[in-house]
């Protein structure tokens, strides 16, 4: 038995593969959409990496016996936590029932998670700034490719000049 692949038809799921990627559907190479989301995500992932690091390392011993374990792994995966009314109104709820010592457990637990994401935004800040200056010095040794040599006119073009 023979298999025969229909040209035309593979040409269609090529090109309907293409746009589900993102890619140009006539050339094939990724829009600039495309690696503009792909660097976001590479940002993105740093940020959420140092974030979980840099928490790690200055949670007060207080606020870590404190917290369950298991919200203790959300605070530090989701960076975004910080935004959730609901979250912050949970994490409250935990910490006050430690006693008189609540309030300022919640106090400590939010200054660390602020300058967690603090120092884990500069270090993102640090990373696209040295990738910028390396595009930069890699654009001045670029060589100029003329796009045309020669310019040529055709005689009814100069009369219209």
């Amino acid at each position: 038995m023979r298999w025969t692949l229909d040209r035309a038809r593979f040409e269609e799921w090529k090109t309907h593969y293409y746009g589900l990627e993102g890619w140009d559907k006539s050339s094939g190479w990724p829009t600039t959409g495309t690696l503009g989301h792909l660097g976001l995500a590479v940002l993105g992932a740093i940020m959420a990496n140092r974030f979980a690091a840099v928490v790690g390392e200055t949670l007060p011993a207080a606020v870590r016996e404190a917290l369950p374990p298991d919200a203790l792994a959300q605070l530090t995966s989701n960076p975004q936590a910080l935004t959730y009314p609901d979250v912050l109104a949970a994490l409250q709820e935990m910490l006050g029932q430690s006693g008189s010592q609540g309030a300022a457990l919640v106090e400590q637990l939010m200054q660390s998670l602020q300058d967690s994401l603090a120092n884990a935004l500069s270090d993102v800040f640090l990373f696209a700034f040295a990738a910028v200056v390396v595009g930069f010095v890699l654009t001045l040794f670029l060589s100029e490719v003329p796009l045309r040599k020669t310019y040529q006119f055709d005689e009814d073009d100069a009369g219209s000049l």
